[in-house]
């Protein structure tokens, strides 16, 4: 056996508990996202497959692309430059799978391969994406490179034992020939390597049947099956021993199916394997861990039978495969639910099988799941346990892959010394102090290190420290609080949360537990009466007055608005003071009041001044107070005189009063302004408007600065404002349009039903009632209207009336409110 001595020198594998199986797309337009460890389903696949497909992520779980053999979609679900015509097939039941290549971040391989209905003309072929170009959407730069031709729709790919290499493994169809790719650091090993073994993968019809059915690695990477559909007639699922160091199968065994076998995939103990018919839908189970070919034939349980929602074909169970969550997922034609096989590792039922274990989202299933690499969810175990200090921690590795050549833990702690590393499967380790430890498990195995990485916390028996004895004050909330966390908590009140609100005497305890132990703790809290401050109510003071806020003594601390932390302070401005007291208790209280500081009275009501006769004055005085008296008794801030007056203002603060006075001396004359009542202009029409006063200035409505102003026809108001020794008037005239009224009636109508001049209307304008009258010569009445629009077409009683002269008259109300009458003859012509 190897012993690690200078294990740091090898490469760590960094392939395992990734997370590039994470994101799925398959069916019509279905998809599942396994990031947040619960599956969710994704609507917004482009892809529409029968069977194959492949996608993959980053090791974060991010999309970076999707194809189902023929195209190839970037993670922003757009079609890649160069990502269409791949020679996959939609209808192969694995027409790819993607392969990044070792020790590169940007480039993948796709390895395509055809279907039975092309014949398979294809075979298999790769392309390879570099996600650097289209601005890191990626390009597919190489496309359908023949690696060989006539090849089953078989194809499958798992990690090489040295974690870093990948193994690709296919079949040849007419053979019994396996065809093994390698793919490494330096890229795609184009010449395979071929092994015979098993059955021939050979036409039994002209369907090629034999080519059809999945072909999975377990996730460890040391067995292969391979589904083998129609061969003469019967059905197998082949299993081999798989050396994924050198690429070799062995141990053939051969196990029997009475219908097309499809699905197949192994449990991530790689103890069972489960595998369905593709027509009649059940699936089954095999105990593999006798290694035992007839053991394991016997040991096959029906766990139930896969159903579609789809009537035109009779397909009903897919692909089978293994998924993120440890959970299998079961392909259902045409359904919008995935089956689930819920616990692979749990024998019988007890691995509890749902046919509708999986919600879609409205998207539907049809025949294919997405092929991986099979290792992506390979989770070799790391268990441990007793995380309490001074305890032994134990550890175990549970992998009996013989090909694993030794193993070294290391614990983190480096302060426990020699005791830090241990060379055992199972082991145990006493940490020196509570914290959160790295513990890395390294094995090696085919010549390299892998590293598996754990962090445990090492707890402590919690102690419990609710601090002294309390005296609150009223009114204020104390919190409580275990100063250790990661407990289950017992608070004498009944609450279990690391923390309680208490806003009342009482004594309080808290049992807190953990793993290791518990403690308790207990704290009495009373509550003591806030201190009251008296400060005086809001005041009024004059600026010379010396005032005192006085909080009151006996006082822990006083806390000013101000930010002065005496007893006393004296105000300086007008302003709402507040203090905060604290108590020899601790225990706050606030008060506040205003102060209005008032300055030595001041007034002044201007200078005395003459007005326009006919108008008035305000008066506004100057002044600081607020209390105001004037001659007449008014108390208002303002006064309003018209006439010959003196007026008096008294004004009174906290400081005082003064007294100001001012005289209206004289009533200046205005002048007389009159333009004239409103009047009306007709047509042509033009009028003169005089504002007299020669001797005054003027400012006209239009502009003119003029004593007259001409206007013409057309309604509108002419303003004028007159000024005459600074006091002006202002007058105004409203000129009105009047309206012409037209009226009129033809001499002359010919009603011959031609369409024109049939009928005599009459015509006219503001007219707002009408009768209109038409006589024969004899003076007999033919026809009366009332309306504009009302007309005589020269009938009477039914009978057209002779070409003769007729009389008419016309009685209107117009809108000035005059009546008139008019007459006239119109000649009736045929």
């Amino acid at each position: 056996m190897r012993f690690f001595l200078v294990f740091l020198l090898f490469t760590s594998c960094s392939l395992f508990a990734q997370k590039e199986g994470n994101i799925w797309y398959f069916g019509e337009n279905a998809g599942i996202d396994f990031n947040s460890g619960t599956p969710v389903a994704l609507t917004n696949g482009q892809i529409d497959t029968k069977e194959g497909c492949a996608a993959i992520s980053n090791a974060s779980g991010y999309l970076l692309f999707y194809t189902d053999g023929m195209k190839v979609y970037n993670r922003a679900h757009n079609q890649m430059p160069n990502g269409d015509n791949l020679d996959g097939n939609s209808s192969a039941t694995s027409s790819g799978v993607i392969v990044p290549r070792p020790g590169s971040t940007n480039l993948f391989y796709i390895l395509t391969i055809d279907a039975a209905e092309n014949d398979l003309a294809n075979g298999l072929r790769y392309s390879i994406v570099d996600l650097n170009s289209d601005g890191g959407m990626g390009d597919v730069t190489t496309k359908n490179i023949l690696l060989s031709d006539n090849m089953t729709e078989k194809i499958t790919a798992v990690a090489h034992c040295n974690g870093t290499d990948i193994w690709v493994i296919t079949h040849k169809f007419g053979s019994s020939t396996f065809y093994i790719y390698k793919i490494t650091t330096s890229g795609l090993m184009t010449s395979p390597t071929t092994q015979t073994i098993g059955l021939v993968h050979e036409d039994d019809d002209a369907n090629h049947f034999n080519a059809l059915g999945q072909i999975k690695s377990s996730i460890d990477g040391t067995r292969i099956a391979v589904a083998i559909q129609g061969h003469d007639g019967l059905h197998y699922v082949q299993l081999f021993d798989f050396d994924n160091n050198t690429g070799i199968l062995s141990n053939t065994i051969t196990l029997n199916f009475e219908e097309d076998v499809y699905g197949i995939e192994f449990s991530p103990d790689n103890r069972y394997l489960y595998a369905d018919h593709r027509y009649e839908g059940e699936l089954y189970q095999f105990d593999l861990s006798s290694n035992n070919q007839t053991t394991i034939q016997n040991s096959r349980v029906l766990l139930g039978t896969i159903t579609d929602d789809y009537t035109i074909d009779s397909y009903n169970a897919g692909a089978l495969q293994l998924a993120p969550d440890g959970k299998i997922y079961v392909a259902r034609h045409m359904s919008k639910y995935l089956g689930v096989i819920a616990n692979p590792n749990g024998a019988g039922s007890a691995c509890n099988f749902s046919e509708t274990g999986f919600y879609l989202g409205g998207k539907k299933s049809k025949e294919g799941l997405p092929t991986f690499i099979q290792s992506y969810f390979y989770k070799p175990e790391l268990n441990y346990g007793d995380t309490c200090l001074g305890h032994a921690t134990w550890f175990q590795f549970n992998n009996d892959n013989p090909k694993i050549d030794s193993i070294r833990w290391n614990f983190g702690d480096p302060a426990s010394g020699a005791q830090n590393t241990s060379n055992s499967y199972q082991t145990s380790h006493i940490f020196t102090s509570t914290g959160t430890y790295t513990v890395r498990l390294y094995y090696y195995i085919c010549n390299s290190v892998i590293t598996i990485t754990k962090n445990i916390k090492i707890i402590d028996v919690p102690v419990i420290n609710l601090g002294p004895d309390t005296l609150g004050c009223t009114g204020i909330t104390i919190d409580l609080s275990s100063p250790y966390t990661g407990c289950s908590y017992n608070w004498s009140n009944g609450s279990h949360a690391l923390s309680i609100h208490v806003n009342g005497p009482g004594t309080y305890w808290l049992q807190a537990t953990n793993s290791c132990g518990s403690d308790v703790d207990t704290v009495i809290i009373t509550f003591a009466d806030p201190p009251t401050i008296y400060l005086p109510g809001d005041t009024e003071i004059c600026e010379t007055e010396a005032y005192i806020l006085d909080a009151g003594s006996g006082f822990y601390s006083y806390q000013w608005s101000t930010g002065s932390t005496s007893q006393t302070i004296q105000p300086t401005a007008t302003g709402t003071f507040e203090v905060t007291v604290t108590d020899n208790n601790f225990c706050k209280g606030s008060a506040s009041t205003f102060v209005d500081i008032n300055m030595q009275p001041y007034l002044e009501l201007g200078d005395d001044l003459e007005i326009c006769e006919n108008t008035s004055h305000t008066f506004h005085p100057y002044t600081n107070c607020h209390h105001y008296l004037w001659h007449d008794g008014s108390t208002n801030p303002t006064f309003i005189a018209s006439d010959l007056i003196t007026a008096t203002l008294t004004v009174t603060n906290a400081c005082g009063s003064v007294t100001d006075d001012v005289s209206i001396t004289a009533l200046i004359d205005a002048p007389e302004l009159d333009l004239g009542p409103d009047s009306m202009l007709c047509g042509k029409e033009r009028m003169i408007i005089d504002a007299g006063n020669p001797d005054c200035s003027f400012y006209w409505s239009t502009g003119s600065r003029q004593q007259t102003i001409e206007v013409g026809y057309g309604e509108q108001t002419y303003w004028v404002t007159a000024e005459k020794n600074g006091c002006p008037v202002t007058d105004s005239i409203h000129i009105l349009a009047c309206t012409i009224y037209a009226i009129g009636v033809p001499n002359a109508f010919t009603p011959n039903g031609d369409g024109q001049n049939d009928i005599l209307y009459v015509y006219g304008n503001n007219i707002v009632e009408l009768e209109f009258l038409v006589f024969n010569r004899f003076g007999q009445l033919l026809f009366t209207s009332n309306s504009l629009k009302h007309g005589w077409d020269g009938i009477f009683n039914g009978k057209m009336c002779e070409m003769d002269v007729y009389v008419w008259v016309l009685h209107v109300n117009l809108s000035t409110g005059v009546n008139e009458t008019h007459k006239g003859n119109v000649s009736l012509i045929r």
